[in-house]
């Protein structure tokens, strides 16, 4: 009997020590880019983003299962018919104490209070800082006084006590809470966010802080001050994060043999190729979704039903889209695009591809030739150059002009000045997407189509308090946004590659990568 629990509790000992000793090892994450700016109000890039996801904290998260749950947040309530929000904070949370290698932070890693979570908001929503993600917060009453610069401060953000804080909004809108999970609407210590180096250096309140920040790498190590545990341990179990970017310059081949996870993106953008049997490389298929959106202009010479059939032209188009006619068998999960609402089988039940040739033909008759313009990245013109390809087929031809970095910024005026404008961004909730439609729909050049419909419905959505007609009125405007539109969607999920190793790890167990790293599905992970 001495025996058998000597040997059970050797075992016990050689796997607490083996996984120990795994979670004490630095985990490896390769990206494509350089992230330029990690403060979380102005990083939009998703790898800048994949970055301050664990340097930051929001109110609200989600859980794997998509859904709202609390993170600094203890509980909330839902009061005046949706327009008072008011929320109990976690006591005992602090920010980080330290940062670039054991430098002392300015806030000392004081407790966070609801006085905190006020000054991040009007930070965020500030007209001095410009941020891209202020209309975050457009819906909270009193928003738009401060943002004018009328009001010193935000009047529907109150400060109850230390851990109570309360929004109230202009009006019930079901997608605000999920703005509160947004990578921009994390908590800040205002000392140092003064900082000059805040840009390259921040410091939040998150599971890591960032120790280093060089053209080649930016290291994160763990946060001793951190408030969250998994049963007696203190998370996160990861030591360090190291996110190595990838050079152009080298194969691709000597970035596999290190890396734990490898972005599928990384493998696009290095035109590098897996090897995956030799690296022990399992490719996973994300959970964060990329929506691109294909936005046709005012094209005066046609008809509204005219427009309406280059549109489903257009469609149709995208449904022949595969991994053999793009070339990215490294990125996409699957054989074809998803489309987002409506199956192509269900869509074109009946109709020959002859049902859009007139509109074609039309077009072609015109000898003029469209414009597209594109975000500037390699995906978006693979997708540019097929639909390229297609429309010679029928002979139109169509002119691709990528825009520059700050060009994308100004989408208003990206829209005027092309025919066709193709662009991406990413997509966590229903609600987000149905709240971008709505900021869509406010340029005159898409009047082309009647979005009455439309506007009645997503006003009446947002307005009515029951969760089960807002789930009956989203359904319709799925359907109304499919045919009414002169916008069309395709949706992918971007997958990733992890290192065999990681499979069935503790490191998982924890909220690192399960439930903050969400540009990763750790759905396999058992």
């Amino acid at each position: 009997m001495k025996k058998i629990k000597f040997v059970l509790t050797l075992t016990l000992l050689i796997l607490i020590f083996s996984i120990n000793c795994f979670a004490a090892e630095n985990l490896q994450i390769f990206l494509p880019l350089q992230a330029y700016n990690l403060n979380p109000i102005f990083a939009q890039d998703k790898f800048s983003r994949q970055i301050t996801e664990q340097i930051f904290e929001n109110l609200l998260t989600y859980n794997s299962a998509g859904e709202l749950v609390g993170e600094l947040a203890k509980s909330w309530q839902i009061k005046l018919d949706g327009k008072l929000l008011e929320f109990e904070l976690k006591p005992d949370i602090y920010f980080q104490k330290e940062y670039r290698n054991g430098i002392k932070t300015f806030n000392k890693g004081r407790e966070i209070t609801a006085q905190d979570w006020k000054w991040s908001f009007e930070y965020l929503a500030s007209p001095v800082n410009k941020s891209p993600f202020t209309t975050l917060l457009a819906p909270i009453k009193g928003y738009q006084e401060y943002h004018s610069g009328i009001n010193s401060e935000i009047d529907g953000i109150k400060v109850i006590d230390k851990y109570h804080l309360a929004i109230e909004l202009n009006k019930s809108q079901s997608s605000f809470l999920y703005n509160l999970a947004d990578s921009a609407a994390v908590v800040l210590p205002k000392e140092d966010v003064k900082k000059d180096d805040f840009l390259f250096y921040p410091v939040g309140s998150g599971p890591f802080y960032l120790a280093s920040n060089t053209k080649n790498k930016i290291s994160l190590k763990k946060n001793d001050n951190y408030w969250e545990h998994n049963g007696q341990q203190q998370l996160p179990l990861i030591k360090e994060l190291n996110f190595k970017i990838i050079s152009k310059k080298k194969p691709l081949t000597e970035f596999d043999q290190q890396a734990n996870i490898l972005l599928s993106a990384a493998v696009v953008e290095s035109g590098g190729q897996i090897n995956t049997e030799s690296y022990q490389l399992l490719k996973k298929p994300g959970n964060y979704l990329y929506t691109y959106v294909l936005t046709f202009n005012n094209l005066t010479s046609f008809s509204n039903s005219e427009l309406s059939e280059l549109r489903m032209a257009f469609q149709y188009l995208f449904t022949q889209i595969n991994t053999a006619d793009l070339d990215l068998k490294n990125y996409l999960t699957s054989d074809n695009f998803k489309q987002f609402f409506i199956k192509p089988a269900d869509l074109y039940v009946g109709q020959e591809p002859a049902r859009f040739e007139p509109v074609l033909t039309k077009l072609s008759r015109q000898n003029k030739s469209l414009i597209m313009k594109i975000n500037n990245n390699p995906f978006n013109f693979k997708i540019a150059k097929f639909i390229q390809s297609k429309l010679q087929q029928a002979g139109i031809k169509l002119v691709i002009k990528a825009n520059s970095w700050p060009e994308q910024l100004n989408y208003a005026e990206q829209v005027k000045t092309s025919d066709i404008y193709l662009y991406n961004y990413s997509l966590n909730n229903k609600h987000l997407f149905l709240q971008q439609l709505a900021d869509f729909n406010q340029f005159s050049n898409q009047s082309n189509f009647n979005q009455d419909r439309f506007t009645n419905l997503l006003a009446y959505r947002e307005l009515e308090n029951s969760a089960s007609k807002r789930d009956q009125a989203y359904q319709r405007i799925l359907k109304i946004v499919n045919n009414d539109l002169n916008i069309y969607f395709l949706q992918q999920a971007d997958p990733y590659y992890a290192n065999n190793e990681l499979s069935n790890s503790q490191i998982f167990k924890n909220r690192f990568l399960a439930n903050q790293y969400k540009y990763l599905s750790l759905d396999f992970i058992q």
